[in-house]
């Protein structure tokens, strides 16, 4: 029975919505934007997170980054420098022999990075150079030889002129030609093309595609005219030894650094994990920032929402009173009047949440079509917080003229 009494009241309300359809469309607008803004925002907070994991996870959850930081004890450099970090050039490529040999870690790489013009016959290009040993095959699992070969350890210490260049680098600089055995010229120097690598794609917007990998002792002592590396990689000896080999590599390189302490390290030990939860837990704050920003909007809507109430109230205060002489109950009147609010808000979130959806589904295709990520979802959650907190304005901004209705005297409403 108070489901049917209910269902009426409904049909009462959605009735007279309709019959003045324009001033209930005008007052759905600002629920609509709303609404249409905390899906967006929560939506992408969401696949920003995924993406960030999956870009992470391509390293392997074993994987333990090591790279320079500037001490924070350490007054003498500008922390707010944004080139602070390049001054730190303690980390070497003995301190990943070391690493190495810790019970915990099976294999350790280093890396440094550089730029440099490649030149083949007549073509030329501006490659990424990334320096790196015989190891990088072992740490990175995305790094996969396509044609000839990857560096020995004799020529990754032993300063040869090799390079294993990206898919794009090679057809940029060869067309369709096996580049293996041909080649180049980098800062005055020939190299020889030994390897291509499979196509890969993207990182965080860095495209291994477009570079070129170089023994490290080439790079820094030829090109860049350095001695030291600008990170380290180890892995673990399994999953289960992650933590252990972070607490080893850190209290090993202390010693090896004359470091005491977190506030006197050079360097900085994060695995995959750690490095997971950490930008997790950025793109969760922003995203929970933004969807309060968004909601604040709501109170625009709500109260668009109460002015229209209170505009229909006035207009039908014979209605009102007419219905209150036949015996309808105050309760009845504040039921009709809270409901229509709420459909109000109802029908602006289902509005709101479609053109969200379409807008959404436009941006998700483009960007998996043009490679940007591998994929693109709208999360339930999304949906649900913006019709929960659209529904949310019309109870509480419904309530003051429902009221106002159901305590109308109807012998002056009549009058």
């Amino acid at each position: 029975m108070n489901f049917l009494y209910y269902i009426r009241i409904f049909l009462i309300a959605a009735k007279s919505l309709l019959d003045d359809f324009g001033r209930t469309l005008l007052s759905l607008l600002g629920i609509i934007v709303s609404v249409l803004a905390i899906m967006i925002v929560i939506t992408l907070g969401d696949n920003v997170d995924l993406y960030i994991q999956n870009q992470l996870s391509a390293f392997g959850t074993d994987s333990i980054q090591i790279e320079t930081k500037v001490p924070s004890e350490d007054l003498s450099i500008n922390i707010g420098d944004a080139s602070s970090r390049a001054q730190i050039t303690t980390l070497t490529a003995d301190d990943a022999r070391a690493l190495e040999k810790l019970p915990n870690v099976s294999v350790s790489t280093v890396g440094v990075i550089g730029q440099a013009r490649m030149v083949s016959d007549g073509e030329s290009k501006q490659a990424i150079l990334l320096g790196s040993d015989a190891n990088a095959p072992r740490v990175d699992g995305g790094l996969e030889i396509d044609r000839g070969r990857f560096f020995t350890e004799s020529e990754s210490i032993g300063k040869s002129h090799v390079l294993v260049i990206g898919s794009n680098l090679s057809r940029d600089l060869f067309g369709a030609l096996n580049p293996v055995g041909k080649r180049v010229r980098v800062k005055g120097v020939t190299y020889r093309i030994i390897g291509t690598i499979k196509e890969r794609g993207s990182l965080f917007g860095f495209n291994y595609d477009d570079l070129a990998y170089i023994p490290y002792t080439a790079l820094t002592s030829e090109i860049l005219g350095t001695d030291h590396v600008q990170y380290i990689t180890i892995k673990a000896t399994d999953d289960d030894t992650v933590d252990a080999a972070v607490g080893d590599a850190t209290s090993l390189l202390r010693i090896r650094h004359n470091s005491n302490g977190p506030g006197q390290d050079d360097f900085m030990v994060t695995s995959t994990e750690q490095a997971q939860n950490i930008l997790g837990n950025i793109v969760g704050v922003v995203s929970l920032l933004l969807t309060a920003l968004a909601s604040v909007s709501i109170i625009v809507g709500g109260v668009g929402i109460m002015n229209m109430m209170l505009m229909s109230v006035e207009e039908r205060r014979s209605e009102i009173g007419l219905r209150k002489a036949v015996g309808s109950r105050e309760e009845d009147i504040l039921s009709q009047f809270l409901i229509e609010s709420i459909v109000i808000a109802l029908f602006a979130a289902i509005i709101g949440i479609a053109l969200a959806a379409v807008l959404l589904w436009v941006a998700g295709t483009y960007s998996v079509n043009e490679g940007y990520v591998d994929s693109f979802r709208i999360p339930l959650k999304a949906v649900l917080l913006s019709a929960g907190f659209s529904c949310a304005a019309g109870i509480l901004f419904g309530v003051y003229p429902a009221k106002i209705a159901a305590k109308t005297n109807p012998v002056e409403a009549m009058r």
